[in-house]
């Protein structure tokens, strides 16, 4: 799931340009007191960033703006496992101003050997962990901060 917003990011950067990768975890309580985490990874580029029709169109199967050098299936694919696993994708771009595209997917907690899913819950969000960020560039040198 993360491939394929990197390498859009990176195919949209030609004459290269910065694409910064981050994670976190981030828990919410309900009411009732039931807890739930979710998985957060952002992929973010510095690129020229989609026009609100491209944005409309991205998770279509078979859409493509790389022309003959895209299958316009890697977004698609991405969009339907997070359907699949309850999670959700969103895309903030606009032209001249880059793309960072969003996915959040919950958490299965372990316990006693046997995983206990979590369903989601309207409630505060608190930070479970210090956030992990990882920032690579198009030249493919990296760095990361954090736990």
């Amino acid at each position: 799931m993360r491939m394929s917003p990197s390498v859009n990011a990176r195919d949209a950067m030609p004459g290269g340009g910065a694409l910064r990768i981050s994670a976190r975890r981030e828990c919410e309580s309900s009411q009732a007191g039931r807890r739930t985490c979710w998985a957060w990874l952002a992929v973010e580029d510095d690129g020229p960033g989609m026009d609100e029709e491209v944005q409309r169109r991205v998770f279509e199967p078979f859409f493509t703006t790389k022309g003959e050098g895209g299958t316009g299936l890697g977004l698609a694919v991405v969009h339907g496992i997070v359907q699949q696993l309850h999670g959700s994708i969103e895309i903030d771009s606009a032209p001249g101003e880059g793309t960072c595209v969003r996915i959040r997917l919950p958490l299965v907690e372990v316990s006693g050997g046997a995983a206990v899913g979590a369903s989601a819950g309207g409630g505060r969000l608190e930070e479970c962990r210090e956030p992990l960020g990882v920032a690579v560039s198009a030249d493919a040198t990296a760095s990361a901060t954090g736990t």
